[in-house]
């Protein structure tokens, strides 16, 4: 029986996922180290990546079905001052988003997209998650993944007592 249990083959809410995606958002906050240990010895998953730019930090845990993306939230001064950046910013049509947010997951996109290209393929079910921040970023996330030209098949996003992402126009696209 494995021991990290998830439904991967259902895009409906699930509790049991729901469940495990918050443990994935609680465990963002703990050090790479500790993060790497959980996922790779008690939920006996194949791979764990972790990634940190500046005040930004995501760990994508990966086995033969899965993939999960989970944004640690605000947790340091600097998260704060990245949550205080309230203005909007202009995506493409007509859309506007949370600027500080925004630019947090811009921090690390590009090393977000690099472990994409390694390692998603259809068979893996894609999930994201997040809690405050991270539920922000991880929204954001799911939706430049739904406008990537690569066709990311997202089965889920989970978020935790994530603020508001984008404005009417944003929420209704998205």
């Amino acid at each position: 029986m494995p021991t990290f249990e998830f439904k991967d083959k259902t895009t409906k809410f699930h509790l049991l996922n729901a469940l495990q995606l918050a443990k994935a958002s609680e465990l963002a906050y703990l050090s790479k180290k500790d993060i790497e240990q959980r996922v790779l010895k008690k939920w006996k998953l194949d791979t764990c990546v972790f990634l940190e730019r500046k005040n930004i930090q995501v760990f994508i845990a990966i086995d033969k079905l899965l993939m999960i993306i989970a944004f640690r939230g605000t947790e340091s001064f600097d998260d704060w001052l990245t949550d205080l950046k309230t203005k909007f910013f202009n995506l493409a049509g007509g859309r506007r988003v949370h600027q500080g947010f925004n630019q947090g997951l811009d921090l690390i996109w590009v090393d977000v997209q690099h472990v994409l290209e390694k390692y998603y393929n259809n068979k893996r079910s894609l999930w994201l998650t997040g809690h405050s921040l991270g539920g922000a970023l991880a929204t954001l996330a799911t939706d430049r993944l739904l406008d990537d030209r690569r066709d990311y098949d997202i089965s889920g996003l989970y978020t935790y007592g994530s603020p508001r992402v984008g404005d009417k126009d944003f929420r209704e696209a998205f």
